[in-house]
């Protein structure tokens, strides 16, 4: 290379650095801000045509070296805002009034009925053994507990008769003891005056002595005492105890005397 050629290359190289900055300047002023598709990428931002007086080859470069890929700002995607939510709609209350339950009346059940205590359920089965109405002369009758004072009592007043169930007394004492004290009421209701004098000689008595006792205690030497006793054989079939002995001979009469 001559001196000439190196001059001349010096020349081109400050040329060129030269229009550079032209169109680095040029460039800032006609550049240009593009929107749209995302597919255009490149843009031209040189418009204006090289200097008459530059030559082609070096204006072409200059060109060349302005056309820069122009990146589109991305389209900024709004970020959603939450939808208010619409208020609920309040739901009114219902009010379930409760079914009354109807109320049953309670039926009253009745008291078990007690068992009869022994006295009683005792006497009364030695009464039933007894072939004779009680009330066919107005009396009634009832059973207690035993005591040592009596077995029976006969109340002519009020008509009635109690009986003192001792445990140590068999079925059959017992109902000789009921018979005993309903010879009494019969001979209170049916006997007449003219009954009992029959009586008394049908069973070789005195005339006219007393026919009841006195006070209360036994009656088995009088002659209350000894109706009282036949009826009582005569009702049960059991042997008498009174002061006279056997009613055997008697028994018909009774049998007369017992009914009216």
């Amino acid at each position: 290379m001559n001196i000439w050629g190196g001059i001349r290359l010096g020349v081109s190289a400050v040329l060129l650095c030269t229009l550079s900055l032209v169109a680095v300047a040029r460039a800032s002023a006609s550049t240009e801000t593009f929107t749209g598709s995302p597919d255009a990428v490149v843009r031209t931002l040189i418009e204006a045509e090289p200097d008459s007086t530059t030559p082609n080859r070096w204006a072409r470069f200059a060109v060349r070296m302005q056309t820069i890929p122009v990146v589109e700002s991305p389209t900024p995607t709004p970020t959603p805002v939450p939808a208010t939510p619409e208020p609920a709609t309040p739901i009114p209350a219902i009010l379930i009034e409760p079914t009354p339950v109807p109320t049953v009346a309670a039926v009253p059940v009745p008291d078990p009925v007690p068992a009869p205590a022994d006295h009683v359920a005792r006497g009364q089965a030695a009464l039933a053994r007894i072939n004779y109405d009680l009330s066919s002369v107005g009396y009634t009758i009832s059973f207690h507990p035993g005591n040592q004072a009596h077995l029976g009592l006969t109340f002519t007043r009020n008509r009635h008769i109690e009986i003192y169930v001792r445990q140590s007394m068999s079925d059959a004492t017992l109902a000789y003891v009921i018979g005993h004290e309903m010879g009494h009421a019969v001979d209170h209701i049916r006997n007449t005056t003219a009954d009992r004098e029959r009586w008394s000689a049908a069973r070789g008595m005195a005339a006219n002595g007393a026919w009841w006792p006195v006070g209360v205690g036994s009656d088995l030497a009088t002659p209350a005492g000894d109706f009282a006793e036949c009826f009582a054989s005569w009702a049960t079939g059991s042997p008498s105890h009174s002061s006279w002995g056997g009613c055997g001979s008697a028994m018909p009469l009774m049998g007369e005397l017992a009914y009216g």
